[in-house]
C-alpha cells in the first residue's frame, strides 16, 4: 500500500514539474522577464491557481484513495482469515458506474481471480482509483444485490438558509410541500438568513401558538411586514420585506379560525387561568399541542366572513402555518 501511494504521489509531482517547465519555457519564449515569471508562479502557488491548485487536489485525492484502499484491503484480510473463499463484485448503480465495472456486478470468484484481473481501485478500469465498487463475501445478504446498488440522495443538513433544491430535499417528507412566506424587515431578514428564527426574542402577538408564522400568500406576508413596522417604532429605519420559506412539518393540527382550538384545550386553558396562570394563551396552547404530538398548526380562514367577524383578523390572518421548532424552517436563498 505504501509503495502504491508513494508511486502515485511521485507521478503527481513529476507531472506537475513537467507542467511548470512547459509554462516557464512558454513565458520565456514570449519575452517575459525572470522576475515576471517568478511573480506569476508565486501568484499561482499562493492563490491555488491552475498549476499548484491542481497539484494540491491530486495529492488530496491520492491520499483519500489510499485510505479507501487500506480499508478495503483490511476488510478482505479479515474475511479471508475467517475462511471466506468466494467474493462477489458489487458496483454502485447511480448513473456514474463506469463501463468496465458495471458488467462485473454480481459475479462471484475467489480472491486470486479478482487480483489477477483487477481489484476495485487498482487502476484497471476507466474510473481507476476513483472506483467505488466493493468485494463482499459470497454469502452476504445485507442488500438486494440482484442489480447495482443505488445510493440515495443524502438528506440536507439543516441550515438557516439553503438553495431551493437543497431546501426541497430537506423538507421532502413534509406534509406541506408548497413555498410559504414570512413578512419581516430587511434588518430581521439578514438575521434570519444568518442564524435562523429565534423564538425567544418575542412572545407577544402569537394568538395561534408560540412559533414562526408563515403565510400561504406573499401579499398576506407583506401585510404582516407592514404591521410589524407600525407596531415597532425601532424598525422605522428599516424596510419591510418577505422571505420565501420551506417548512418541514410531519404532524400539523388543522383548525378553522372561526372555530378556534379544540374544546378541551380551551377548557384546560381556562382552568389554568383560574389557578393563576398568567402567560400567553398561544404559549399555553403550543405546550398542549406538543404534548399531543403536533409539531405545527395550520389555521384555515373561512372563505365567507360575516360582518360581525373581526375585520383585523381577516386582514392580518389568512391561511397560515405556525411552526413550533425554528429548525423545521429553511429560508430560500
Amino acid at each position: 500500500m505504501e509503495i502504491i501511494v508513494g508511486t502515485q504521489l511521485s507521478n503527481v509531482a513529476a507531472q506537475t514539474t513537467l507542467d511548470i517547465q512547459g509554462l516557464v519555457t512558454s513565458m520565456q519564449a514570449s519575452g517575459m522577464s525572470r522576475s515576471a515569471i517568478k511573480d506569476t508562479l508565486m501568484a499561482d502557488l499562493t492563490g491555488g491557481g491552475r498549476l499548484f491548485g491542481n497539484y494540491r487536489n491530486q495529492v488530496k485525492n491520492t491520499v483519500k484513495t489510499g485510505i479507501g484502499m487500506a480499508g478495503n484491503n483490511a476488510s478482505r484480510s479479515t474475511f479471508t482469515k475467517a475462511g471466506i473463499e468466494k467474493f462477489q463484485w458489487v458496483s454502485v448503480g447511480d448513473g456514474k458506474v463506469c463501463p468496465d465495472c458495471e458488467p462485473r456486478h454480481g459475479e462471484v470468484e475467489d480472491l486470486k481471480y479478482w487480483e489477477l484481473i483487477g481489484l476495485p481501485q487498482s487502476g484497471f478500469s476507466v474510473c481507476q482509483q476513483n472506483c467505488r465498487c466493493q468485494l463482499v463475501p459470497e454469502s452476504y445478504k445485507g442488500e438486494n444485490l440482484d442489480k447495482p446498488l443505488v445510493r440515495g440522495k443524502k438528506k440536507s443538513k439543516w441550515k438557516p438558509s439553503m438553495s431551493l433544491k437543497k431546501a426541497e430535499n430537506y423538507v421532502s417528507k413534509s406534509k406541506v410541500k408548497t413555498t410559504l412566506f414570512h413578512g419581516t424587515t430587511e434588518t430581521r431578514k439578514k438575521s434570519i438568513i444568518n442564524r435562523g428564527f429565534v423564538l425567544e426574542e418575542k412572545k407577544n402577538g402569537r394568538m395561534w401558538g408560540d412559533g414562526v408564522y408563515l403565510s400561504y400568500q406573499s401579499e398576506q406576508a407583506s401585510e404582516w411586514a407592514r404591521l410589524t413596522m407600525l407596531r415597532d417604532w425601532t424598525k422605522v429605519k428599516s424596510k419591510s420585506t418577505t422571505l420565501n420559506i420551506k417548512a418541514n412539518v410531519k404532524n400539523p393540527l388543522i383548525i378553522n379560525s372561526g372555530e378556534g382550538f379544540p374544546k378541551h384545550w380551551t377548557e384546560q386553558f381556562m382552568n389554568a387561568r383560574a389557578k393563576g396562570y398568567s402567560g400567553e394563551r398561544g404559549v399555553y396552547y403550543t405546550n398542549i399541542a406538543k404534548k399531543e404530538g403536533y409539531d405545527s398548526i395550520i389555521v384555515k380562514m373561512p372563505r365567507k366572513i360575516n360582518e360581525s367577524y373581526d375585520d383585523w383578523l381577516v386582514r392580518t390572518g389568512g391561511d397560515q402555518l405556525v411552526v413550533f421548532n425554528a429548525k423545521n424552517i429553511v429560508a430560500i436563498s
